[in-house]
């Protein structure tokens, strides 16, 4: 199994989670730009630490030994730890969204951006591009007993999670796509658990097969909601296994 320090240590492979940062808008003040990417990239390889160890295992000495920063140089770019980790999860929110919630919304309307949102997240998932898998799952575990600004974030943005499938659920069904009266809430809860457990598997086992199981799971969930035969997939294989 991969860990975060076995992963920072390959220096040969391209940092998938740097694009994950905007770049600093252009400037001529060249210190400015400097301080603009030394923060992109200590936010890049916090959100991977995190996704493994979790938010609380985040450091300034940690991220600024691993970067080669110096402890001050991490320091001036966040006011507080809370102010660390609060960035942290904005930019493994933009993380989620570029690999999951734009795909499914650059999809025609209705059936084929909800079946997008759950097969990009599965395929996020499956693809290990964390360290930890996911990064809300374990960000959640560890704060959701834990009331503040951390987890009031967290729940927020859970929610906009949901409201997403749930657009997307209603919309197929006012198109016709699905039958009507489906408990978007329910669904949801279905969908997640299946992704949750199979994402708990796959990193405990190193084995990320478990995948294939979850998404036949989630299509058997969606077929017999669905109008018109043939408008979802069939069988367990995945398109990146195709």
């Amino acid at each position: 199994m991969r860990t975060p320090t076995q992963h920072a240590g390959n220096h040969s492979r391209k940092d998938p989670y740097r694009d994950q940062v905007p770049e600093p808008p252009q400037t001529s003040d060249g210190r400015r730009l400097r301080g603009q990417r030394t923060r992109a990239l200590i936010l890049a390889r916090a959100v991977d630490l995190a996704s493994a160890e979790g938010l609380g295992s985040l450091s300034l000495a940690r991220l600024g030994a691993e970067l080669q920063i110096s402890k001050s140089g991490v320091s001036g770019h966040f006011a507080s730890h809370e102010d660390l980790q609060l960035a942290v999860i904005g930019v493994a929110a933009r993380l989620y969204t570029k690999r999951v919630a734009a795909p499914a919304l650059a999809e025609p309307e209705g059936l084929p951006q909800l079946w997008t949102l759950c097969e990009r997240w599965i395929e996020f998932m499956r693809s290990g591009e964390l360290s930890g898998r996911s990064f809300f799952l374990t960000a959640l575990v560890e704060y959701d007993a834990r009331p503040g600004a951390v987890r009031d974030e967290l729940v927020r943005l859970r929610v906009r999670w949901e409201d997403l499938f749930a657009g997307f659920l209603r919309d197929a069904e006012r198109l016709g796509q699905l039958r009507p009266g489906a408990d978007a809430g329910q669904l949801f809860f279905e969908i997640a658990a299946v992704i949750t457990g199979a994402t708990l598997d796959a990193q405990l086992r190193d084995d990320p097969k478990v995948f294939d199981r979850a998404r036949a799971a989630v299509l058997e969930r969606l077929r017999p909601l669905v109008m018109h035969p043939g408008a979802l997939p069939s069988g367990f294989q995945s398109p990146s296994a195709q």
